[in-house]
């Protein structure tokens, strides 16, 4: 054979023996791909997989609630995953031996536990509700889990269960026709609601609580009520948000209430609560306008801290009790607040705290009251309207007395005209050392009491400018001794001038000299008859003069130009004299002796 043509057939041979093996692979393969195709999943959209939770779906199988109320009753126990649970589970008034174990299974009827006593654990962890469930005057011997339930509609009735163990019932969603109604629920060892949202009423009132109970995060749209509650431990409410009013009355909890960054949209309110230890508000918002933030007659034995808190709406302590040390730092009151009757048994710290409306401390103690040291907080003056005073006391007082007691414009700050609330600030400001802003203090009470006075007495008011002018109300006793030289050189100065005395010794050879002269008396003369006409007892200084009748004139001559001062008679101003000498010389007297202090 020729090389060339036994080339070509070689080739022909091995084309024809892949198109061979080819075609076999193809036959042999078509069955799988086949099935592939048949199991692969039907996408949503081009080259998207089916939802998990479709497939979970897909596989749930279903379960005739009565073989489940067969077992339970018959002592078996009763464990489901993932099932769809048909027709009314009915469990009421049963005695269940063994543990009920329902997860993630779809209740399409009300479970009903109401009445039944469990010996073992109640596991409904991931269940949904769709017609909600009934666990009332249930007893659970162990824990309670219903972790990640989700209810639907109908309602969630709790009503005197009692749980010996845990109630787990993190991460639960409520909708919102759902009301939970848990009144006088029973916990051994403290309930678990973190994370859960709750779109209707929650009723958790008289609850009786051992140890502690979490709503940490959880999520309240409607009203909660936690009325009169007993927590044998500590409550948290941490990051917690309450969109529906938030009531608190009268519960007990025997440790701690925790509630940093809490938001409370409505009403607010711990109004008779009582703690056994720390009030830990910090961060928190209370954003409802139209009522202040409630927590008359509260109870707190160790400290309250409100630091950075807002209060949109103000607040009302009236009656609180505040047995430690009560922190306001950096709190915001938008809002009027009173702290009407309150008790702060140690430190009340203020210092960076700001009152924008009105605040009042009336019949408030303190053990120490510390404010801003300079008026101011938060680039904001401290105060920004009335502050009420009267009956507060405290021991010990950090202030500026200036932003205390008076306004911006200068208008008294303090309501009313008491003067107890400037007395004990007074106080205070002695007690410490500080004299000089004690008298300030003292001194504005003054000014406050005279405009009070001016409206509506005018002679009352000009008996009170006696004292204000002689000696500033005690606080300047040396202006009685620069009052009386200016009055000894007035009258000097009268009886200096020309005819203003005579002899007491009639046509006396020094008169005639005096009256021929045209000339008054030598002022150091004149000084005597004048500080003889002044001092309320006779002296013989100056008595061989008596003033004149005739009056006199001063004048004051400038430059050639004569400028007349004044016209009197020299009787009257030695009347004067001797009027403001039986004044000012026993005042004089007293300061001498020390009876004579700011305030008398």
């Amino acid at each position: 054979m020729h090389p060339a043509s036994e080339a070509q057939t070689r080739i022909a041979v091995l084309r024809y023996a892949g198109v061979l093996l080819i075609s076999t692979s193809f036959v042999l393969c078509m069955p799988l791909l086949v099935k592939a195709e048949r199991d692969a999943p039907k996408p949503g959209k081009t080259g998207s997989a089916a939802p998990a939770t479709d497939r979970k779906k897909w596989r749930k199988k279903l379960v005739e609630a009565r073989d489940l109320v067969r077992q339970a009753r018959n002592g078996s126990q009763v464990h489901v995953d993932g099932a769809v649970i048909r027709a009314r589970l009915d469990l009421s008034y049963a005695v269940i031996e063994q543990q009920i174990s329902l997860t993630h299974c779809d209740f399409q009827d009300e479970p009903n536990f109401s009445y039944s006593t469990l010996k073992r654990h109640l596991v409904l962890d991931g269940s949904t509700f769709r017609k909600g469930a009934r666990l009332e005057s249930a007893t659970v011997d162990l824990n309670a889990s219903l972790k990640a339930t989700t209810f639907l509609g109908g309602v969630a009735v709790f009503k005197d269960l009692q749980v010996h163990g845990l109630l787990n019932m993190r991460d639960a969603q409520f909708a919102d026709q759902v009301n939970v109604m848990a009144e006088r629920m029973h916990l051994d060892k403290g309930a678990d609601f973190s994370n859960a949202v709750f779109r209707a009423n929650v009723d958790l009132s008289e609850v009786e609580d051992h140890s502690d109970l979490f709503f940490v995060g959880a999520k309240f749209q409607r009203e909660f009520s936690l009325t009169t509650a007993k927590i044998g431990g500590s409550l948290f409410l941490m990051d917690a948000q309450f969109d529906g009013s938030a009531q608190f009355p009268g519960m007990e909890v025997a440790y701690n209430v925790r509630a940093e960054r809490t938001v409370f949209r409505n009403r607010a309110n711990f109004s008779e609560s009582q703690i056994g230890s720390f009030l830990d508000l910090s961060g928190a918002r209370f954003e409802f306008t139209d009522r202040p933030a409630n927590f008359t007659r509260a109870t707190v034995a160790a400290g309250g801290f409100f630091d950075r808190v807002e209060f949109i709406g103000g607040g009302k302590f009236d009656g609180a009790h505040f047995n430690a040390d009560a922190s306001f730092d950096e709190a915001v009151f938008e809002r009027p607040v009173s702290f009407d009757r309150a008790h702060f048994d140690q430190s009340a710290h203020f210092e960076h705290c700001v009152f924008k409306k009105k605040v009042s401390f009336h019949e408030t103690s303190f053990g120490s009251l510390d404010l801003s040291r300079n008026g101011r907080a938060g680039g904001h003056d401290q105060f920004g309207g009335q502050v009420d005073l009267q009956g507060c006391t405290y021991d010990r007082a950090q202030v500026q007395w200036q932003s205390l007691l008076r306004m911006s414009d200068g208008r008294p700050r303090l309501a009313g005209v008491d003067k107890q609330p400037y007395l004990q600030l007074q106080k205070t400001y002695e007690a410490a050392g500080n004299d000089v802003a004690a008298n300030q203090v003292l001194l504005q009470w003054h000014r406050v009491k005279r405009q009070d006075i001016f409206r509506t007495s005018k002679l009352h008011w000009l008996i009170d400018c006696v004292p204000w002018l002689t000696t500033d109300y005690g606080v300047a006793p040396g202006r009685l001794l620069e009052m009386s030289a200016l009055l000894l050189l007035f009258g000097m100065l009268i009886f200096s001038r020309p005819g203003a005395v005579l002899s007491t010794i009639s046509n006396s050879p020094k008169e005639k000299a005096v009256i021929a002269s045209g000339i008054g008396l030598r002022h150091w003369d004149a000084l005597a008859v004048s500080l003889h006409q002044f001092l309320p007892l006779e002296v013989p200084i100056g008595s061989e003069w008596t003033p004149a009748m005739d009056p006199v004139t001063l004048r004051f001559v400038h430059r050639k130009k004569e400028l007349i001062l004044l016209r009197m008679r020299p009787s009257t101003c030695a009347t004067l004299l001797k009027v403001c000498g039986y004044i000012l010389v026993p005042l004089e007297i007293l300061v001498l002796n020390g009876l004579l202090r700011p305030g008398t």
